[in-house]
């Protein structure tokens, strides 16, 4: 039974085509099944408008069970910034977490402080829509950015490897 699973594991493996996806501007790069589509959005804050940068790539087979793959960073505004960037960034993770669990009227499942590459980070999983779906994310606080890696999913164990392929493949260019 063991080789099965295996055997099943290499072909899922193989079978993704994914490629690199590098922005310059952003300055990161990341594992994608597609071409990453980038939108701006400027949203008022009390600290003034901030440029929240998106790119994202909608799965097109509406049999698939991850539908949503993005990464959003944005300039944190100088008043955030603090010289214990773990406070800052604790209250920031809190925050991001918050809005996006109400905005999609979901659940907290976990949340998980971590380091990454020396720079605060959290890994959490909400899941909405009466279980049915879910939403990992990792929060990381790289010097005035926050960068925030996202999948969205149908809640089933057997995405778990396209999610953790894109989350964990993201990289800060140097």
């Amino acid at each position: 039974m063991n080789i099965l699973f295996f055997v099943h594991t290499m072909i899922s493996i193989i079978s993704l085509n994914w490629t690199v996806f590098t922005s310059d501007k952003g300055g990161f790069s990341v594992l994608a099944p597609g071409d990453l589509v980038y939108v701006v959005n400027e949203i008022p804050t009390s600290s003034g408008e901030i440029a929240f940068h998106n790119y994202s790539y909608r799965a097109q087979d509406t049999t698939e069970q991850v539908f949503l793959y993005s990464v959003t960073h944005y300039t944190l505004p100088i008043s955030a910034l603090h010289p214990d960037s773990v406070v800052v960034a604790a209250d920031l993770f809190d925050e991001t977490l918050n809005t996006i669990s109400e905005r999609i009227r979901g659940e907290v499942l976990y949340t998980q402080e971590e380091k990454w590459q020396d720079f605060p980070a959290r890994i959490s999983r909400v899941k909405y829509n009466d279980g049915q779906y879910s939403l990992k994310n990792k929060m990381i606080l790289a010097n005035d950015q926050i960068y925030l890696i996202e999948v969205f999913s149908s809640y089933d164990s057997g995405a778990e490897f396209k999610i953790r392929k894109f989350i964990n493949s993201f990289n800060l260019l140097e």
